[in-house]
């Protein structure tokens, strides 16, 4: 069974933990290819916060939460690739890397707005 991750459900989380201004993306964590399964997640980016939101292996429930102040950010670098992007995430928290591929049906839209978005932050 494969995990389907829809815009019903991004908005879901974003009912939940943001506000008006947020957007929300499914993304995965950047792995080397030895390791099988990659652990899953939904990014909610606020005016004020980076949430990560991280799924149990298969299923659209929440394992943990985790929210980072923009402010905490020390370091952004976003990648972009053909069918999407990888961000590389350094705060006070810990580095922490994922993958958005903007070439997934039905969120495509979510996606791309999410990188637009976070990609503000470099500039």
């Amino acid at each position: 069974m494969k995990l389907v991750v829809t815009t019903t459900i991004i908005d879901q989380f974003i009912a939940k933990y943001g506000d008006t201004e947020t957007i929300g993306a499914y993304a995965i964590n950047h792995l080397p290819l030895f390791y099988r399964i990659p652990k899953m997640y939904i990014l909610l980016l606020t005016s004020k916060e980076l949430i990560v939101i991280r799924l149990k292996s298969l299923k659209i429930e929440e394992k943990e939460v985790e929210k980072i102040p923009l402010k905490a950010i020390q370091q952004l670098k976003i990648k972009k690739q053909l069918l999407g992007g990888k961000i590389k995430l350094q705060s006070t928290n810990g580095e922490q890397k994922f993958v958005i591929q903007t070439t997934v049906l039905g969120i495509s839209t979510y996606q791309k707005q999410f990188l637009e978005k976070i990609g503000a932050f470099v500039r």
